[in-house]
């Protein structure tokens, strides 16, 4: 009885994604789609068969590219490069209290510098906001234009990819192979089984300080059934897109 079923696993690959943020740490809890087509590929098809071009705001989107937000969500101004050294130092610390052994000598001194630490990124915090208070206006009317925009896009969208689910849906039942949607574990790991083809990993992810970009990926990976295939998801190999 148990042939058949070893047989089986032998038709099928092993994939595994590792996400990675920007500072080379694990991307927790980051969907992962991966598709037997290419879906970048379908909408550059039905882009150029729309019945109008798509709109283009080369100037705003140059503008978007630019921005660059704090916490508060204040561009950063005078006090902005402090509050962010202050910030990576807490991080770091913090990170390396939690793998720590609290029972050592060294822990209650370490916990003491966190302290510190976070009282001085409050400081930081509020010299930043000070220096930043008089962006507020400008901040808001790049927003309005992207809203506007943005709604201009959507628009365009609805009538060039009307067809989209039809026509995707009709690419994987020519590829014989189905979807999967994957999440990242603690490791930024995200591992299945699949059968042998041309897969491609499709994921998205906000940038921390801006509010209109978004790091995109669509990869493409061939797997086998011989030897597992890891695809790494990192910075290095996304594309920047406005989130519209």
């Amino acid at each position: 009885m148990g042939l058949p079923l070893l047989g089986a696993c032998r038709e099928l690959g092993t994939l595994e994604v590792v996400v990675l943020r920007h500072d080379g740490r694990p991307d927790v809890a980051l969907d992962v789609t991966v598709l037997p087509f290419n879906p970048e590929a379908l909408y550059d098809s039905l882009a150029r068969a729309a019945p109008t071009p798509r709109p283009r705001f080369p100037e705003l989107e140059d503008a978007m590219a630019a921005y660059r937000v704090g916490p508060q969500g204040h561009r950063p101004g005078a006090g902005s490069g402090a509050w962010e050294a202050t910030r990576d130092s807490v991080e770091a610390l913090a990170d390396s209290l939690r793998r720590s052994d609290r029972t050592a000598p060294s822990y209650r001194s370490a916990y003491g510098r966190l302290r510190s630490l976070y009282d001085r990124l409050g400081q930081r915090a509020a010299e930043r906001d000070r220096a930043d208070r008089g962006l507020r206006r400008e901040d808001r009317a790049l927003a309005d234009r992207a809203t506007v925009a943005a709604d201009q896009l959507r628009r365009w969208e609805r009538v060039a990819f009307a067809s989209y689910g039809e026509l995707m849906a009709a690419a994987v039942t020519r590829s014989g192979r189905d979807p999967l949607r994957l999440t990242t574990d603690s490791a930024g790991r995200a591992r299945t089984t699949l059968r042998p083809g041309r897969w491609w990993i499709r994921a998205r992810q906000r940038i921390r300080d801006n509010p209109f970009q978004e790091q995109f990926w669509n990869v493409p990976v061939t797997t086998n059934r011989l030897v597992p295939v890891r695809v790494r998801v990192t910075a290095d190999n996304a594309e920047l897109r406005w989130r519209h």
